[in-house]
């Protein structure tokens, strides 16, 4: 089966000529397979190929090694086959799997060494992360395993033992220098002798709008793409009489709840063992819990202490931005590491963000729980039960929502700057639309409004926050003597039912588009 197969693709190599394995690969992926009708023949074999089939059958090793930072190798590897092999598998079966490719690839004596450290100290090398790879990947036995630069970073033995390990393998190769010479000489572009080869090939290839012979160029090139097109392929497919079944050699795919209990599992160890993340998503609600009490405790019922519940206020809706950036610390490595299992068929959008929101949960409603607990007992907001609560969950779903803002965003972009840039620039905007910075907006940005859920929690937080106060001043330096007229005259009398569904709506809305924005990413975009 190895052998055909890989013939198959061989003739896949030569139909596309020099294309690289990266778009071998892509090109196998093409949804464009399932619409060919015609059945692949090899040898003496034919099969229908779709792309379903060649991704349930494959495995592919990127050219860059991904790990989630903070696991040692074992248990990188336990997780992986965890998520690659059934659950009818013994916990023995599975470790004897793992301790037989650490000593083929010769790592068994870096087990217990975590792949990402905190320096290079204490992490694997280059070559070492690749052999981590290769093993992931051989766990589950793919029938056609594809390595982008499969041998850089090892030695020779390492390399000789992959190789054996492999029953049979391929060499996709580019082509030699030697062709290129030839080919152009046959088009009568003759390489000077001395000349840079690449700094002829541009020349021949590239003009500029200041080029003298911009218009011979450019014909030059029509003429090498004509003549590249025209050239014929030597490949005739054999007719063959037998048939294969292909899907009767997919992986085994695991249940969800393995899936989503083995991901919990690896982002809850992964985020605590990174102690500078772990402490970073925790210590900045507390931090920020501190810096409030600092500013604004004790809160007093004069003129100014108006002012200060309604500034207080305005920076806790701004809470959506710890969310965000809780997010841009963890999620990017989070995300790389599922685009591979996505790929390989072990992981799935709705697995994924379900066991990020676990994971997630705990890390905002204890600090959250502590940032009330600051606020409204210690400030002095209204020392009360239904104060309490209603700080926790505006302050709770605040950072929850800046969470999935945050998967959205960088479900969109690659780039962590990009993404951070857009996410700033948006809850900037938010924060002075939904709090008190802005109390009357123009008709655009009110109809906005309406999905902007730092305008919710804002009035929630302001309705409990000056609800049956008294404020104390002489009359003749203030009218606003109670929370309901503070309220009527900044038009901040909301009602407070139709506040609570509408941020419950948001949490719930915001979030389900981050799961479908993960999804439309590696379903479209991959």
């Amino acid at each position: 089966m190895e052998a055909s197969v890989l013939k198959v693709l061989e003739s896949e190599r030569v139909q596309l000529k020099v294309r690289s394995l990266s778009v071998t690969v892509n090109n196998i992926k093409d949804k464009d397979l399932e619409n060919n009708e015609n059945p692949k023949i090899l040898d003496d074999v034919s099969f229908d190929l779709d792309s379903g089939s060649m991704l349930a059958i494959n495995s592919y090793l990127l050219q860059d090694d991904i790990f989630l930072p903070g696991l040692r190798v074992w248990e990188t590897l336990k997780y992986q086959a965890e998520l690659r092999l059934l659950p009818q598998r013994t916990k023995e079966e599975r470790q004897q799997l793992i301790s037989s490719l650490l000593d083929t690839l010769e790592i068994s004596n870096l087990k217990d060494t975590r792949v990402i450290g905190y320096t290079a100290k204490i992490s694997l090398s280059g070559g070492e992360q690749r052999r981590v790879s290769i093993a992931s990947q051989l766990l589950s036995r793919p029938k056609i395993l594809f390595l982008d630069e499969s041998t850089s970073g090892l030695d020779s033995s390492t390399t000789l033992s992959i190789v054996s390990f492999c029953l049979t393998v391929m060499l996709l190769n580019d082509g030699d220098l030697s062709d290129i010479y030839e080919y152009f000489s046959t088009l009568r572009y003759d390489i000077p002798i001395g000349c840079n080869t690449a700094n002829f090939l541009l020349d021949q290839l590239s003009s500029s709008l200041e080029d003298v012979n911009r218009e011979e160029k450019e014909a030059n090139v029509q003429r090498l793409i004509n003549s590249w097109s025209l050239t014929p392929v030597d490949f005739v497919a054999p007719i063959g009489n037998r048939k294969i079944d292909l899907p009767m050699f997919h992986f085994a795919t695991v249940p969800f709840w393995s899936s989503l209990i083995t991901i919990i599992q690896r982002q809850t160890l992964s985020t605590f063992r990174s102690k500078d993340l772990a402490v970073f998503r925790v210590l900045s609600i507390f931090l920020l819990a501190i810096i409030q009490t600092l500013f604004f405790a004790p809160l007093g019922n004069t003129q100014e202490g108006i002012t200060n519940r309604l500034g207080l206020i305005q920076n806790v809706v701004s809470m959506i931005l710890i969310g965000m950036i809780n997010n841009i610390s963890l999620y990017p490595t989070e995300r790389n590491i599922f685009n591979n299992e996505y790929e390989d068929g072990i992981s799935g959008a709705f697995v994924f963000t379900s066991a990020y929101l676990l994971n997630e949960l705990p890390l905002e409603i204890i600090p959250c729980l502590v940032f009330s607990a600051f606020v409204v007992f210690i400030v002095g907001l209204p020392r009360n039960a239904g104060m309490f609560f209603t700080m926790f969950f505006g302050s709770c779903v605040s950072v929850n929502i800046g969470e999935s803002l945050g998967i959205m965003i960088n479900s969109m972009f690659d780039r962590v700057g990009i993404a951070t840039d857009v996410l700033s620039t948006a809850m900037t905007l938010a924060a002075f639309m939904g709090g008190t910075m802005s109390l009357q907006l123009p008709g655009f940005f009110k109809a906005i409004n309406w999905i902007n859920p730092i305008k919710y929690v804002a009035n929630i937080t302001i309705k409990m926050g000056f609800k049956v106060q008294v404020f104390s001043c002489p009359v003749e330096e203030c009218s606003l003597t109670t929370g309901e007229s503070v309220l009527e005259y900044y038009n901040l009398d909301t009602n407070l039912a139709i506040s609570f569904g509408a941020l419950v709506a948001c949490l719930i809305i915001y979030r389900i588009i981050a799961a479908l924005s993960v999804y439309v990413k590696v379903w479209y975009f991959l």
